[in-house]
C-alpha cells in the first residue's frame, strides 16, 4: 500500500458514523494524517473497480453501463457490505490497520460473506420467533409475521441489493432500531421481537386479549386494525399492577385502583416518581423470573421511555390512558372506518334531523351513533348542520385516534413537509384561517387542548399509516 499508521493523536472516533462507517472512518483517518490524500485515492479507486465488477455481473456480462441510479445503488450495497466487514473489529484504528492491509476487494468479498452468513443466521431466529409468537388478532402483528419477513427472505439480494430491507413490516416494536438496514435491521428486529414475544408468554393469552380489549374501549379504536405494541401496553400495565400491590401477571386493573394509584403518584416528586417506577421494574422482573440479561436492558429501557408518559399522565389527570382499567361499559364509539358508505337516503336524512335539533349534544349523539365512515363523517362537518359550539360538543365526543386521523386529514401537507421533525403543536399554529368553517373550528380545539393530549395524539400521527381519504 505505501502508506502506514503514522500516529492516532487527533483521530476522533465520534466522528465516524456507524450507518457510513467505511467512508467516514476514511475521512476521519485522512482528517487526523493517518493516511495521505494519495492513500485515499487509491481507496476509492478500488471501490470503484469493485463496482465495474458488479456491473458487469448485474448485466450478466451484457453491459458495463447502467443507468445512474442502478449504479449508485450497486455502490450502496458494496458499501453496506464492507461497512458490515468493518463493525466486526473491537476499534475503527485496528479496522483502518485492516483495510489498508488487505485491500478493498478482498474487505468486500469478505464482508458479503458476512451479510450472507447473517441472512442464515436470521432465518434461524425467525424460526424462534414463530415458535414463541404471540396468539392475537392483532393484524399487524400477524402478517409481519406471516407475509412480511418472509417476503424479506424471499426477495432479500445481498449481490446486488445488500442494504436494502426490502420488508413491508407494520408492527411497531417497543424499541425498534429504524436506523439499520439490509439484514442488519431484520436480525434486530427479529431478536427484539423474539424477547416482546417471551415477556408476554409469561402471561395468559385471556389476559393479554382482555387487556387489548380495554385500550381499544379507552382508545375508542378497533384495536386489532391500528399499529399497537403488545409488549409495551402488557409491561405498562404489569408495572402499574405491582404498583398497586397486585401480582404482575394481574394485567386487569379497576378504575378505582387507577384513581388510588394517581392519588399516590401526584404527591411525589418527579425524582420520587422515577425511582419508584425503577424500583417496581426491578420487582416486575423478579417476579417473573426474567434471568436473560439482554432482555432485562431492553425491559428498562421501555421503563425509561415510559417515566416522561407517566409524569405527564399525573399532572394532566389522564393515568387512565396509560393505565389501562376494565372498561366494562364503554361509551358510544365512533369508529372510522374505510368500508362502504352511507347511502344517499341516509345521509339526506341525517342531515335533515340534524338541522330540526337544537341541542348541541344530541346533535353530537346522533352523528357518534349512525356514522361510521371517515369520509360521512367529514360529508358532515362539511354539510352545515353544525353551528358554533356545537363543533366544540361534537369533537370533545372523539376519542385521540379519530382525532389524530381527522388532523392528518388537514395537516397532510406539514406532515409531508416536516417529516421526522415534525411538530404537532407547530404544525398547529401554522394552519392558515380556512374557507372550511370545519378545519377552522377543529384547528382551534385541538389547540386547546393538554399539552399530554395533543402529545398523544402526535405519537398517533408518527405512527398512523393511510389514514388519509
Amino acid at each position: 500500500m505505501g502508506n502506514s499508521l503514522v500516529s492516532q493523536l487527533g483521530f476522533n472516533p465520534q466522528n465516524i458514523d456507524t450507518n457510513d462507517y467505511l467512508l467516514t472512518l476514511l475521512d476521519e483517518a485522512l482528517r487526523a494524517g493517518l493516511i495521505s490524500e494519495s492513500t485515499l485515492q487509491e481507496l476509492q479507486i478500488q471501490i470503484m473497480e469493485i463496482l465495474k465488477d458488479q456491473i458487469i455481473r448485474y448485466t450478466r456480462g451484457k453491459s458495463s453501463s447502467i443507468p445512474v441510479e442502478a449504479a449508485q445503488n450497486l455502490l450502496q450495497s458494496i458499501l453496506f457490505c464492507m461497512d458490515t466487514f468493518c463493525l466486526g473489529f473491537p476499534t475503527p484504528i485496528t479496522c483502518l490497520s485492516e483495510l489498508l492491509e488487505r485491500g478493498m476487494k478482498e474487505v468486500y468479498r469478505e464482508g458479503l460473506a458476512l451479510v450472507k452468513s447473517k441472512v442464515n443466521e436470521a432465518k434461524k431466529l425467525f424460526a424462534e420467533v414463530r415458535s414463541t409468537r404471540i396468539q392475537t388478532s392483532l393484524i399487524a402483528y400477524n402478517s409481519t409475521l406471516n407475509e412480511a419477513i418472509p417476503d424479506f427472505f424471499k426477495n432479500y439480494d445481498a449481490n446486488f441489493n445488500a442494504h436494502d430491507t426490502a420488508a413491508g413490516i407494520d408492527y411497531p416494536l417497543a424499541g425498534d432500531d429504524v436506523n439499520a438496514r439490509g439484514v442488519e435491521y431484520i436480525q434486530q428486529y427479529l431478536q427484539k421481537m423474539k424477547m416482546e414475544n417471551m415477556f408476554c408468554r409469561r402471561f395468559s393469552r385471556k389476559e393479554i386479549d382482555r387487556l387489548l380489549e380495554n385500550y381499544g374501549r379507552v382508545y375508542r379504536i378497533r384495536y386489532p386494525e391500528f399499529l399497537i405494541n403488545i409488549f409495551e401496553i402488557v409491561l405498562t400495565n404489569a408495572i402499574f399492577s405491582v404498583m398497586l400491590g397486585e401480582k404482575a401477571t394481574s394485567l386487569t386493573l379497576r378504575k378505582n385502583q387507577v384513581v388510588l394509584l394517581r392519588e399516590r403518584l401526584s404527591g411525589l416528586e418527579v425524582s420520587e416518581m422515577g425511582s419508584l417506577l425503577r424500583s417496581t421494574i426491578d420487582r416486575v422482573i423478579e417476579e417473573l423470573g426474567i434471568r436473560d440479561q439482554d432482555m432485562i436492558v431492553y425491559i428498562f429501557r421501555c421503563g425509561e421511555n415510559l417515566l416522561p408518559r407517566l409524569i405527564n399522565a399525573v399532572q394532566q389527570e389522564t393515568l387512565q390512558r396509560l393505565a389501562i382499567p376494565v372498561m366494562d361499559d364503554p361509551e358510544p364509539e365512533i369508529l372510522f372506518e374505510f368500508g362502504e358508505s352511507m347511502n344517499d337516503e341516509d345521509f339526506r336524512r341525517l342531515v335533515e334531523d340534524l338541522l330540526a335539533c337544537a341541542d348541541p349534544a344530541e346533535k353530537a349523539r346522533m352523528i357518534m351513533s349512525r356514522i361510521r365512515s371517515l369520509v360521512d363523517f367529514i360529508d358532515i362537518l362539511k354539510a352545515d348542520c353544525l353551528f358554533g359550539d356545537e363543533y366544540r360538543v361534537l369533537f370533545e365526543r372523539l376519542g385521540d385516534m379519530e382525532l389524530s386521523i381527522l388532523a392528518r386529514v388537514i395537516l397532510v401537507d406539514e406532515l409531508r413537509d416536516q417529516s421526522d421533525e415534525f411538530s404537532f403543536a407547530k404544525a398547529l399554529s401554522l394552519i392558515q384561517i380556512s374557507d372550511t368553517v370545519w378545519v377552522n373550528q377543529l384547528s382551534v380545539f385541538l389547540q386547546q387542548l393538554s399539552h399530554d393530549r395533543q402529545q398523544a395524539i402526535e405519537d398517533l400521527l408518527k405512527t398512523e399509516t393511510g389514514m388519509v381519504i
